[in-house]
C-alpha cells in the first residue's frame, strides 16, 4: 500500500520545518518525533524535560514511564471491533494529553499484546473516568481489564544515566529547558566520552549524559547494557567528545 503524500511530509519531511538542526525553540514548530535524515545523519524532532538544561554532546534519554500510570493501577472499559476510543479509570491524575503521540496498550485478557497510538485525550483526576482517542481503529475487541500507557519518546527527553534510563539520541547543541529542536539518532556524532574509551569499541550511555565502552553483562540494579554506537578508528579521551558513528535510531 502506498503512503499518503501529507504522511511522507509531515513524518519524513524532504523539505525542512523552519528551524534548523543548530537552532533550538521555545515553541513547537514541528509534530514530535518528526524525522529528518540530513546527509548521512538521521534526526528526530523532541522536547528536552524542565529537569535540566542539557549541553553539545550530551546523550539524553526517553522519558521514565509513570508507575501510577501501568497496569494494576489503570484499567479500561471493554471496546469493541472498530472502535476508535477506550475508556480507562486512572490511579492517579492525568493532565491533558500528557500521553498525545503516545501509546496505550493492554496488559492482560483480550487485546493482550495490543498497542496503540494516542491522537489526544481530556484531563482526567486520579480515581476518575474519561476517554483516550486514538488514532487507528481497534481490531478485535478489547475485554475490560489492566491497560499500560507510555509517553511519546521524544516528549520530555532528559539526560540520563544507564542503570535506569533509556538512550535515544545525541544534542547536537545546547538545549535550554523546555525546548524543541532536532535530536541525533544516526550517523556520525560527537558524544562526550566518561573515561577514555579504546578505538573502534562498542559504546553505550555512562553517567550524566556522557558514553563509555559497553561491557558484556548487567550494570548495579540489573539493568541491562544497550550499545547505541562504535567509536571510529581513534581511542577517545575522558571527559573530551569524540567521534562515533551512532546506531540508536536509523
Amino acid at each position: 500500500m502506498s503512503v499518503p503524500s501529507n504522511v511522507v511530509s509531515i513524518m519524513n519531511p524532504t523539505i525542512p520545518v523552519d528551524q534548523s538542526i543548530y537552532e533550538q525553540s521555545s515553541t513547537q514548530k514541528a509534530r514530535l518525533g518528526t524525522r529528518l535524515p540530513v546527509g548521512d545523519r538521521v534526526f528526530y524532532y523532541a522536547q528536552l524535560s524542565t529537569s535540566a538544561n542539557g549541553t553539545a554532546g550530551n546523550v539524553v534519554c526517553s522519558p521514565p514511564l509513570i508507575a501510577s500510570h501501568q497496569a494494576g493501577i489503570v484499567n479500561c472499559a471493554a471496546a469493541t471491533t472498530g472502535a476508535k476510543t477506550v475508556t480507562v479509570t486512572m490511579g492517579t491524575a492525568m493532565t491533558v494529553n500528557a500521553y498525545a503521540e503516545g501509546y496505550i496498550s493492554k496488559a492482560t485478557g483480550a487485546g493482550m499484546g495490543t498497542l496503540y497510538r494516542i491522537k489526544s485525550h481530556p484531563a482526567i483526576a486520579t480515581a476518575a473516568t474519561g476517554s483516550i482517542t486514538l488514532y487507528d481503529a481497534i481490531p478485535g475487541t478489547i475485554a475490560a481489564g489492566a491497560v499500560n500507557f507510555t509517553p511519546n519518546l521524544f516528549k520530555d527527553v532528559k539526560v540520563g544515566s544507564q542503570v535506569l534510563d533509556t538512550p535515544i539520541g545525541v544534542l547536537p547543541i545546547a538545549v535550554t529547558t523546555g525546548n524543541y529542536f532536532w535530536l541525533q539518532t544516526w550517523g556520525p556524532a560527537a558524544p562526550v566520552h566518561t573515561a577514555a574509551t579504546p578505538a573502534a569499541a562498542a559504546i553505550t550511555l555512562g553517567t550524566l549524559g556522557s558514553v563509555v565502552a559497553a561491557r558484556s553483562g548487567t550494570e548495579g540494579g540489573g539493568a541491562t547494557i544497550t550499545e547505541i554506537g562504535k567509536n571510529l578508528n581513534l581511542a577517545a579521551t575522558a571527559a573530551e567528545t569524540n567521534p562515533v558513528f551512532l546506531t540508536i535510531l536509523p
